[in-house]
């Protein structure tokens, strides 16, 4: 089955199929983002304990996880740590985005956004 979702009502859209990409964070991760390019750069907003980051990192790209806790950043730590993976983690709150770097792509899995309340975080992010 064919399934579309929005980014947000009336702007981009994606498309995947529920049988090869069941909604899951390995097919968010692996199937809406190509192979990368030698360099390919993601942030990884509100990364958590880094199960999205780590799975980019696999997959070839050059992580930031950006996260406000440092109990979260430890755990994304460890999971990198076990599997040999290098990425870059950041303790900060993605309202105050500042990494002072380009990136290809910025992400923001599960609920991370919810806690940019007011429009000026949102906007400022």
């Amino acid at each position: 089955m064919i399934r579309q979702d929005f980014l947000w009502e009336g702007g981009p859209s994606f498309y995947f199929d529920t049988e090869l990409f069941p909604p899951s964070t390995d097919s968010f991760a692996l199937g809406y983002f190509a192979a990368p390019k030698s360099g390919s750069r993601v942030c990884d907003l509100g990364c958590g304990t880094g199960s999205v980051s780590v799975l980019l990192a696999e997959k070839g790209f050059e992580v930031t996880g950006v996260d406000l806790s440092c109990e979260m950043l430890s755990a994304a730590l460890k999971k990198a740590s076990d599997k040999h993976i290098k990425m870059l983690l950041v303790e900060q709150d993605m309202a105050k985005l500042d990494c002072g770097e380009n990136y290809g792509a910025a992400i923001c899995s599960f609920d991370g956004i919810n806690y940019l309340t007011k429009r000026e975080e949102l906007s400022s992010c």
